[in-house]
């Protein structure tokens, strides 16, 4: 059932036409990409004391250039984290699609979303892992160059990341080519972000990785909030 019913046509192209329009009205009145980016933004934001405050574990070093050491630096608190986090999002999202459709009247392809994220969950869990005790980073040193290959595979195998992936199924799900556009910045942002070396004894040298993420996110929310079609309707 939907909020619009096919005008009577005189011929089949008519009908066609009459159709797709309605699709694409229907398409519109299912969106609600706003949510999806603030409930990512506060997960991201809401890891910070995790980061922080949560006991570090070194893992096993191995030999590098110029008499350094690279070591597997590990918060088993984040490896736990963020799979629960991100699962439990798209619960969120999931919940908030199902409720706007029922009060819209308006089908929505959510379950495909939710089974996508699980997957993207899963992967970031076991890449997580894998990269934990697998360095390829030194912890610090002022001096060592890393290769840029290196530092664009090590943020793509990030929670950042793994949002923006989730992002681009969002893309399929409500057919938006402004989220497109949108997921395909952030992502260039977050590998960019990802892709930078952090020399600072500083215990909270990990904020610009989150919180670059987090407002990118949060303006997002904001603008898909503010600069929706008409014929969407607002939320209560």
């Amino acid at each position: 059932m939907t909020h619009e019913s096919v005008p009577p046509a005189d011929n089949p192209h008519e009908l066609l036409t009459a159709v797709r329009e309605v699709t694409h009205r229907v398409r519109i009145a299912q969106r609600g990409t706003w949510f999806p980016l603030l409930v990512f933004a506060a997960i991201t934001l809401a890891v910070i004391p995790v980061y922080r405050y949560a006991p570090h574990h070194i893992g096993p070093c191995r030999s590098g250039p110029q008499g350094t050491s690279v070591c597997a630096g590990v918060i088993p608190a984040v490896l736990v984290y963020w799979p629960i986090a991100l699962v439990l999002a798209y619960v969120a999202v999931a919940r908030f699609y199902v409720l706007q459709s029922r009060r819209r009247g308006v089908g929505s392809r959510i379950r495909p979303y939710v089974v996508a994220g699980v997957v993207i969950a899963a992967a970031l869990a076991a890449a997580s892992l894998w990269r934990a005790f697998h360095p390829r980073m030194p912890l610090s040193s002022s001096q060592l160059q890393v290769a840029p290959a290196t530092l664009v595979a090590h943020g793509l195998v990030t929670p950042a990341a793994a949002i923006g992936l989730a992002l681009l199924v969002l893309v399929w799900v409500e057919r938006n080519w402004g989220l497109l556009a949108y997921s395909l910045v952030y992502l260039v942002i977050v590998l960019a972000n990802s892709g930078r070396a952090i020399h600072s004894s500083s215990p909270w040298y990990f904020l610009p990785q989150l919180l670059i993420p987090a407002a990118v996110l949060l303006l997002g929310s904001a603008g898909f909030a503010l600069f929706r079609p008409s014929a969407e309707p607002q939320p209560r």
